[in-house]
């Protein structure tokens, strides 16, 4: 989810529960509520991107690390402020935790238990950068600047009240959604939602005729309609799997990559060398999404080049 709807519903809620305690800590539970996403600032360093703990939705979005972390900011701010600790602490972690109950709703993993269990968790139920509900969050700031300055006697209290409703009727529709089709859906199909409330993507993985295949289909509640974005199919002991295997293994070096779990290959073979390409279909989007792309020597195996990214663009392989 963006930072700027983490702010917004954290501020929102801060303004409405803790307006008693003055502006400096409606102003600090908001910035709790975006401080795990701070993790991002050191993405550019290499040996943080390829640490899985530490780069982002690493250990900054982990439950325990917000005891500690809110416990220092907390010390801080009551020293400035005069407000107890005892207030200021519990309710800085539940801040920072809502940030990381929201990142557990959305597309890559996080491990919101370690260092007690390294394992990624998710429930995802939106996209983890949906420009819809950014769009949304921007349109609803700006209307409550507009009508603080401009219509002072509207009731803004009324105003917030609305918001509030709306995300949580959209959350729960989201929530509904997912586990319709986690109960409705076969073993070999896995839902993915979709930019919109109302449009989703069916991943979908077989084995069948020695193939393995991948698809994704993108679809909406209100019509039978459907449409195949990507469609791919490997044979089993063929030169190209034993590439697919071996890209993969390459693939767990990529903290990012291995944060998601629903991937399609696309494999091209030349005279010389193997073009190997993994998308992953959580981030697919109008004909391309993030993946990683390695180039082997055919006769060696070895990599030629590599790169990774989210503007990777592929075209259907069927073949």
């Amino acid at each position: 989810m963006d930072s700027f709807t983490h702010f917004l519903v954290g501020f929102l809620i801060s303004a409405f529960t803790l307006n008693g305690f003055g502006f400096a800590m409606v102003l600090y539970m908001g910035i709790m509520a975006i401080t795990p996403d701070f993790d991002v600032i050191f993405e550019s360093l290499s040996f943080i991107r390829r640490n899985k703990n530490l780069g982002h939705k690493g250990i900054s979005h982990s439950f325990v690390f917000a005891v500690a972390l809110t416990a220092i900011t907390g010390a801080i701010f009551s020293l400035f402020t005069k407000i107890p600790f005892l207030y200021v602490w519990p309710l800085g972690f539940l801040f920072y935790s809502l940030h990381i109950t929201l990142d557990f709703l959305a597309a890559s993993k996080t491990p919101i238990f370690y260092p007690i269990s390294k394992k990624r968790y998710r429930f995802f139920i939106d996209r983890a950068i949906n420009f819809y509900m950014l769009l949304i969050s921007v349109g609803i700031t700006l209307s409550y600047v507009i009508l603080f300055f401009v219509v002072p006697a509207f009731n803004l209290v009324v105003f917030s009240y609305f918001v509030s409703g709306f995300y949580i009727v959209y959350f729960s529709w989201r929530i509904i959604m997912k586990v319709y089709f986690n109960v409705k859906l076969p073993s070999s199909d896995r839902f993915i939602p979709g930019i919109t409330p109302f449009s989703y993507y069916i991943y979908s993985t077989n084995t069948m005729n020695e193939e393995m295949h991948f698809k994704l289909v993108k679809k909406n509640i209100f019509t039978s309609n459907s449409s195949t974005l990507l469609d791919s199919k490997l044979k089993l002991n063929s030169i190209q799997a034993s590439f697919y295997e071996k890209s993969l293994f390459l693939a767990d070096e990529y903290s990012f990559f291995s944060k998601w779990e629903d991937r399609i290959p696309f494999i091209t073979e030349y005279d010389n060398t193997v073009s190997v390409t993994i998308l992953l279909a959580e981030s697919y989007f109008r004909n391309s999404g993030y993946g990683l792309k390695f180039n082997f020597n055919k006769t060696t195996s070895e990599i030629i080049d590599k790169s990774e990214g989210f503007n990777l663009h592929v075209k259907n392989n069927t073949k």
